[in-house]
């Protein structure tokens, strides 16, 4: 569970001063503040949420360099989300997948036996 304090803008000068005395590593893990007023503690509130999904899910994001002609990105597409992808040098790519550790486990023996 994220707990998520919204309108920090409105909290009272002392409990604002509390929270920015203490540093990210002294809060809890799962609260976060937020106040689109300022437009403050989304990007703390996505990375929690993104955490907490890639922790209940096991999944992971993976860098990989592969080459553009061959069976892999095509596979990358069928098991995987692909979040990025980027031309590094001619023919290969830089590539970042979602997937899990089995997922990944099985690429791992698929590029073996290319």
């Amino acid at each position: 569970m994220i707990e998520v304090k919204n309108k920090e803008d409105k909290w009272r000068f002392a409990e604002n001063e509390l929270m920015k005395n203490t540093t990210k590593e002294d809060r809890s893990e799962i609260t976060v503040s937020v106040s689109a007023l300022k437009g403050t503690g989304i990007e703390d509130l996505m990375f929690l949420i993104q955490k907490k999904i890639f922790h209940v899910t096991d999944k992971k994001i993976f860098s990989l360099e592969l080459s553009q002609d061959g069976p892999h990105f095509s596979w990358l597409h069928q098991y995987s989300t692909i979040l990025n992808t980027t031309v590094v040098h001619g023919d290969k790519l830089e590539v970042q997948a979602v997937m899990d550790t089995a997922t990944y486990a099985k690429f791992q023996k698929l590029l073996k036996e290319q």
